[in-house]
């Protein structure tokens, strides 16, 4: 019985002992487990606190905004500016916008155009010019020739005097207008005040009779009233003017009996006092007149505050063929002289200050060239 007793005293307490080694053994596992619990609570609680520490939470909806220390280079209009560019990008991309401008001057150039198959790279050569208007000129003869010269028969006729071919055009044009028409000019063009100055345009590259055949037509006809108008307009023309044909011997041959004043007149009629260029065109095609046009536009003003006061209207254009329609003349000698040195000095301070006019250039060259010139 004791012995009974012993045995299950033995076995109770080796399972108490076993229970508590197991109970020890779950106790140190949930233990851990704990511990490893407990740390990442308390790292996520750190790293909380330590965010809402450094980035409190702002109780308005503003963002608050870091302003640095962009540099002097830094453009603060960038945003603007990018689209301003992008602006002009999508004009410049959009084919219906630049076409439609280019379109619009290619039609109207082509419309003063006679021929209806001229060449596109001589379209576009004008569309793309404009600046300079080098093709925009008096063009008299603007119309297809008509004119038919004289037969052979005429032309063989021994006639130191050209009696035979005179009477021969002018039994087929009795007047210089139906001349005149023949040979293509636009006479509706002479309707218009100062039409040389007012009325310029661009080539309508008619058909032409030969330069040299409309010399001898129209010389036929000095004894008419409206010759000295009808030459001026005709040798003016710039087709008619850069020919080799026409020169200075012919033109002062065509107006030998006619005085200085009495040409004057007419010119003036035609061409605005202002206008330089077509002043410096005649001076060459008819150098007698120079001097005495000199005397009759600038007048009561002297040379020199003409050009002073073209500079200060910045008409560059004017006061380069000014300075070419004056120089030459008994008024302006070529040659070393002050007032020479004085306009190369003004135009010399207007480059000095940054003005980019090709004729301020061109005009510091040619003064330059003419203080070099010396005329025995």
């Amino acid at each position: 019985m004791s012995s009974d007793s012993d045995e299950d005293a033995i076995i109770f307490r080796q399972n108490v002992n076993d229970n508590e080694l197991d109970s020890s053994s779950s106790s140190s596992s949930s233990t851990d487990e704990d511990d490893r619990l407990l740390q990442t609570l308390k790292r996520t609680s750190y790293s909380s606190r330590r965010v809402t520490r450094s980035s409190p939470i702002k109780k308005s909806k503003s963002v608050q905004i870091q302003k640095f220390d962009l540099g002097r280079n830094f453009d603060p209009q960038l945003a603007s500016s990018l689209d301003r560019i992008q602006n002009v990008k999508d004009e410049v991309d959009n084919p219906s916008t630049v076409t439609t401008v280019k379109e619009q001057k290619s039609n109207t150039v082509r419309s003063r155009i006679k021929p209806r198959d001229a060449s596109s790279q001589y379209i576009d050569l004008i569309v793309r010019e404009t600046i300079s208007g080098r093709y925009i000129d008096w063009h008299f003869i603007s119309n297809d020739t008509r004119f038919e010269d004289v037969d052979i028969d005429d032309e063989l006729i021994e006639d130191s005097d050209n009696h035979a071919v005179r009477d021969a055009i002018r039994r087929k044009y009795p007047t210089l207008l139906e001349l005149i028409e023949s040979l293509g000019a636009d006479l509706s063009l002479l309707q218009e005040d100062k039409p040389l100055t007012r009325k310029r345009d661009y080539d309508s590259l008619s058909e032409m009779t030969p330069v040299d055949s409309m010399m001898r037509a129209i010389g036929c006809y000095q004894d008419d009233k409206q010759f000295i108008k009808y030459l001026l307009c005709f040798i003016l023309d710039r087709k008619i003017w850069e020919s080799q044909d026409c020169d200075d011997d012919w033109c002062s041959q065509m107006l030998e009996s006619v005085g200085d004043e009495q040409i004057i007149d007419f010119y003036l009629s035609l061409v605005d006092p202002k206008d330089y260029f077509m002043h410096y065109r005649l001076s060459r095609c008819i150098s007698r007149l120079q001097s005495p046009l000199i005397h009759r536009i600038i007048r009561p003003i002297t040379i020199e505050e003409e050009f002073t006061q073209l500079i200060e209207d910045k008409n560059y254009e004017s006061l380069l063929y000014f300075t070419l329609f004056v120089y030459g003349s008994h008024e302006m000698p070529f040659g070393p002289s002050s007032r020479t040195q004085y306009f190369k000095d003004c135009v010399e301070d207007m480059c000095n200050e940054g003005t980019n006019a090709v004729e301020l250039s061109l005009l510091r060259g040619l003064l330059s060239l003419f203080l070099k010139i010396r005329i025995s």
